[in-house]
């Protein structure tokens, strides 16, 4: 653990536009925390005292099935933060995180964090938009997995990853298992849609890397379309 200054706060754009003493007061509260590679953060159930941004690393948030199947609900990267919702409404959490690598984060107590949020407009404003864009993601997941085959799941990560990009080469900064559990499927099945979409020459694969050569037709299968 250790103390969080105003400047690293500034960079983060949950944070970004505050005033300066709103930016004190987050510093006093939050505490430094790193995290193993494959450490639990918290669980499902669990009190949802607090909520983090990442600084470093990966974290995956995610459900256990009944069976043990995991479901990958969202892979969060340094910058973000995660388990805000839990904190804000002070009940428990509803999936488990874990690191996927060495992490560092920034935790933030929930209760003294809804306090500085009663009395700061711009931070509230930060945290609706976050949460927005947070409500946005799991419409689309739920939509993925309720309505679109493997293919199209596939199709749809790999253009969306494309987009943040700004090119057509995506690299696969997961595991392939990990990136199946986040399709809502297994890695047999995610390297048998891989290899169809290469085939009819979509994509070309090497090694953790995916280049997309033809893109209307992607989109094409994305949209449930069958090539």
């Amino acid at each position: 653990m250790g103390a969080v200054t105003v400047s690293d706060l500034h960079r983060w754009q949950l944070f970004s536009y505050l005033p300066a003493n709103d930016l004190v007061r987050l510093a006093r509260i939050g505490s430094r925390e790193t995290y193993r590679n494959g450490e639990a953060i918290f669980a499902e159930g669990e009190d949802a005292d607090a909520f983090w941004v990442l600084l470093r690393g990966q974290v995956k948030i995610f459900k256990l099935g009944p069976d043990g199947r995991e479901q990958i609900m969202r892979i969060v990267r340094a910058g973000e933060s995660f388990a805000e919702a839990g904190a804000l409404s002070r009940g428990a959490f509803p999936a488990n995180a874990q690191a996927m690598a060495r992490s560092d984060a920034v935790r933030f107590p929930a209760e003294e964090f809804l306090e500085l949020l009663e009395s700061s407009p711009q931070l509230a404003i930060n945290m609706i938009v976050a949460l927005s864009h947070l409500l946005r993601g799991f419409a689309g997941l739920v939509d993925a997995l309720a309505l679109r085959e493997v293919s199209a799941r596939l199709a749809k990560y790999l253009l969306d990853a494309s987009l943040r990009a700004g090119q057509d080469d995506v690299l696969l900064d997961v595991r392939k298992s990990v990136l199946a559990a986040r399709l809502g499927t297994v890695s047999e099945t995610l390297s048998r849609t891989l290899r169809r979409l290469r085939d009819k020459k979509l994509i070309h694969v090497e090694q953790q890397r995916i280049r997309i050569l033809d893109r209307a037709a992607l989109e094409r299968v994305a949209a449930g379309i069958k090539i």
